[in-house]
C-alpha cells in the first residue's frame, strides 16, 4: 500500500505542477496540494499507508483530473 499511496501522491503533485488550471479551482488546487504532502509525509515517516489514505488520495486524483477535462 506504501508504493500505492507514493505514486498516487506523485500523480496528484505532477498534475499540480505540470497542468492549467482555472482561477476557479485555485482553492481546491490549494487544498489537494496541502492534503497530498500531509499524506505523502505520513506514510514516508511511518513507512506504511492506510485504506483511507489510499481512497482519498485516489477521490483527490479524480477531482484534480475533472478540473482538467
Amino acid at each position: 500500500m506504501k508504493d500505492e499511496a507514493l505514486r498516487l501522491c506523485d500523480c496528484i503533485i505532477i498534475y499540480l505542477t505540470e497542468e492549467d488550471f482555472p482561477d476557479s479551482a485555485v482553492e481546491f488546487i490549494d487544498s489537494v496540494e496541502k492534503k497530498t504532502i500531509s499524506i505523502r509525509d505520513w506514510v514516508e515517516k511511518n513507512n506504511h499507508a492506510t485504506e483511507n489514505q489510499i481512497i482519498a488520495l485516489e477521490n483527490m486524483l479524480e477531482g484534480v483530473e475533472r478540473w482538467l477535462k
